[in-house]
């Protein structure tokens, strides 16, 4: 599974104006990495609908993984500052990047490299 399965659904709900990705641990084998926390906030943030933006700040983009995910679940076209091994992302509120899209759709448009 993906997505991180013990958040709440107000946890989803929310409209973050900041979602900061430093965990799990990703630099041994048996680490978990930040691919679910990754997939997950941007889950998180296609669903906000008050208007502004979420900043997303990523940690440790230097390992091949980390920096895989961010690129294809955050976009790169929304990342706008990266200084050493951390990336900062702002994503637009879902009614400003199509009022017409479900949440489902942007998941979907997410994992097969969507760009408007």
């Amino acid at each position: 599974m993906l997505a991180l399965g013990d958040l709440s659904d107000e946890a989803y709900d929310k409209a973050w104006d900041v979602i900061m990705i430093d965990g799990p641990e990703g630099y041994y084998a048996e680490a978990p990495g930040r691919m679910s926390v990754i997939f997950s906030a941007a889950v998180m943030l296609r669903a906000r609908m008050r208007y502004g933006v979420t900043h997303v700040l990523v940690h440790e983009v230097h390992r091949k993984v980390e920096k895989n995910y961010a690129e294809e679940f955050l976009c790169m076209k929304y990342m706008v500052k990266a200084e050493g091994r951390l990336w900062h992302f702002e994503i637009p509120h879902a009614a400003k990047l199509n009022a017409r899209k479900t949440i489902y759709k942007f998941l979907c448009d997410a994992l097969h490299g969507w760009d408007d």
